[in-house]
């Protein structure tokens, strides 16, 4: 037989079993056999054993691995061990640095705009922005904010409205800083900004400052306990709040415990929107008395954040006439004083409101019996520009219940007046479904008597069909800029079809809870309810500072967990009340203890809403701790 045919098919068969080979042997290139003088790879080449392992090509065959990772280096295919990857980028601070040709060294790539509010990502080592990102999500997390100094109690006993204004900022990242800047524009509206720099803080991952800032009334400020101020203004008294990374922010009117508190959580700019509806409560005393009281009004205030923001307010009681553009009909005109009014209640006034102008709308002083009671309840503000819109009332007075053993129950004691503001949200983000939980029971013996909590319900469009749990309001019809108030000791759920509406609690003033703790008597307050449907899963939120008593109200579905703090909502917090059923799922209220500071609430399997409350001797804030507010309303 020919030799040379038996060396061909050896070679044949060789082949074959080097083809039959493991896998492991095939994904390392070496099956242990003698090659002879075929060589399997070129000297001085190098190969990866995934990215921790070199091994040198020597003599045509792959050995001798190096171990990088113990260098603290990794494998490169072209060059064996290097200090890393060619291309691969990572942060140095704000620098994006890149891996050199080589893998040798790390060299200067570019810088993120922190000003654009960029950040280098450590994970994927590229330039983010973290703002953007938070503005397409829509939600009460943002960049920017507008703070407003609202107007607040001035009588010959109290003086809140020159009390401590302060915006608490929360930094929602546990990776990047953020640099927050307060500024205001000391320009009046139509001149140049002017802007200064109040205050500035670096607050670390998962940070909270408080900003206490200098007073800003934004109708001036007036002598020591009066309020001769001219309520309703066009100014540019407001605080612009601005961050390099997400945040939350809330302001406090006042921060600290004066007789009239509240508190509001602010919405960023890329939240605001173009329509809104007011539903507020009618002040106490809106009459002038001599020696005691300027009077309390309710008011409406609209910050412009885009110049060039035309934008029409339908106010549904009179507007005073202030200070402020003439052809608006704000300043006396046509021999009306200050004062008196210059918008009737169901007229429209059209404004043109620039960047920083802050438009304050007051309701007129009651000069007679049968005039009516000031309500701005049902008020529509309307933009050409998204615009930020604040509700609130000098001093006002909820509930009006005999209690057990009121001497004189013909005049129920309903003492005493409290402050309320709110900045409200954009009709778009309104939704039809809600769970509304009571707030946290002030009354010390609830077997003889637990306060009431105050309701109204407001329709954006007519025809809107309301069905609730609570007894007083099982179910109604409403057309646009009505409304339903009603009072409930226990918690229910609300539904509207085919649109959305407005639920607003009140908590009542303190002598309508008997025989109150007495750290914790609190007072009146208003706060609007969340939507299910904008409810979320992760709270970040900050207490009052000196309160006696802080809560917060956590709502949760069957199904779902949830932690304050860390610690087990449904297994911590006391006590607890079946709110109700929507849609087939039961929903129940734990209420949560905490103390002064920041605080966090995470859900597990679903989302949660979570209100927060302070009390104090006689004194209140509500708020909720936050929500999306994602446009879900288009009609």
């Amino acid at each position: 037989m020919d030799v040379r045919r038996w060396a061909w098919a050896a070679m044949l068969l060789a082949g074959a079993a080097a083809g039959c080979g493991s896998e492991s042997d095939e994904a390392d290139g070496r099956d242990g056999r003698d090659y002879g003088g075929d060589a399997e790879c070129t000297d001085g080449e190098h190969r990866c054993v995934g990215d921790s392992v070199a091994e040198v090509c020597s003599g045509g065959h792959w050995g001798g691995g190096v171990p990088c990772a113990e260098r603290g280096q990794v494998c490169e295919r072209d060059f064996g061990c290097v200090l890393c990857h060619p291309d691969m980028t990572r942060c140095e601070g704000d620098d994006v640095m890149v891996c050199a040709e080589d893998g040798g060294s790390w060299v200067y790539g570019s810088t993120c705009d922190r000003a654009a509010g960029e950040t280098c990502d450590p994970v994927s080592g590229v330039c983010i922005n973290l703002c953007a990102r938070a503005a397409s999500a829509r939600s009460n997390i943002g960049c920017e904010y507008w703070a407003v100094d609202l107007d607040n109690a001035e009588n010959n006993m109290d003086w809140a409205a020159a009390a401590q204004f302060a915006v608490v900022v929360a930094n929602l990242s546990d990776t990047y800083q953020s640099e927050v800047v307060i500024d205001r524009d000391l320009a009046m509206p139509g001149e140049s900004h002017e802007l200064e720099e109040v205050e500035r803080a670096t607050l670390d991952p998962g940070d909270l400052w408080i900003f206490r800032l200098p007073r800003w009334d934004v109708d001036g400020e007036a002598p020591e306990h009066r309020d001769t101020d001219p309520q309703t203004t066009l100014s540019r008294r407001v605080y612009h709040v601005t961050s390099t990374t997400p945040v939350v922010a809330y302001q406090f009117n006042t921060l600290d415990q004066v007789y009239s508190n509240a508190a509001s959580v602010l919405l960023p700019t890329t939240a605001l929107d173009t329509e809104y509806y007011g539903v507020l409560w009618d002040p106490s005393a809106p009459i002038r008395l001599a020696g005691i009281s300027d009077g309390n009004r309710d008011y409406v205030t609209i910050v412009g954040v885009e110049d060039g923001t035309e934008v029409t307010v339908v106010p549904t009681y009179d507007i005073m006439a202030g200070v402020g553009q003439l052809e608006a009909g704000i300043l006396p005109v046509d021999g009306v004083p200050a004062g008196e009014p210059t918008i009737p209640a169901g007229t429209e006034a059209v404004f043109t409101l620039d960047r920083f102008d802050v438009l304050n709308l007051e309701t007129v002083l009651v000069r007679s019996l049968g005039a009516g009671v000031p309500d701005l309840t049902g008020t529509t503000v309307r933009s050409s520009l998204p615009v930020a819109v604040f509700f609130g009332i000098d001093l006002a007075v909820v509930g009006n219940e005999v209690l057990p053993g009121d001497p004189t129950p013909e005049d129920p004691d309903n003492c005493c007046a409290e402050h309320m503001e709110q900045q409200v949200p954009p009709t778009s983000a309104l939704g039809q479904n809600f769970v509304v939980s009571r707030s946290p029971i002030r009354s010390s013996d609830s077997i003889y008597w637990v306060e009431y909590d105050y309701y109204r319900i407001l329709a954006v469009r007519d025809g809107t069909h309301v069905t609730t749990t609570a007894d007083e309001a099982r179910d109604f019809t409403l057309d646009a800029g009505e409304w339903l108030q009603f009072k409930s000791r226990e918690g229910f759920v609300v539904h509207s079809e085919p649109t959305p509406v407005i639920v607003a609690q009140y908590i009542v003033s303190q002598e309508q809870c008997y025989e109150w703790r007495a750290t914790a008597g609190g007072d009146s307050d208003m706060v609007y309810i969340p939507p299910v449907e904008q409810r979320r899963n992760t709270y970040i939120f900050a207490t009052g500072e000196g309160f006696s008593e802080n809560w917060a109200v956590v709502s949760i579905p069957e199904g779902v967990t949830a932690t304050i703090d860390g610690r087990d909502v449904e297994t911590d917090c006391r006590p607890s009340y079946t709110d109700g059923d929507l849609d087939g799922v039961t929903y129940r209220a734990y209420h949560c203890p905490i103390e002064d500071g920041r605080h966090d609430v995470t859900s597990t399997g679903g989302v949660v809403g979570v209100m927060v409350f302070g009390y104090y001797a006689v004194g209140s804030y509500q708020y909720p701790a936050g929500s999306e507010m994602r446009r879900i309303f288009f009609g």
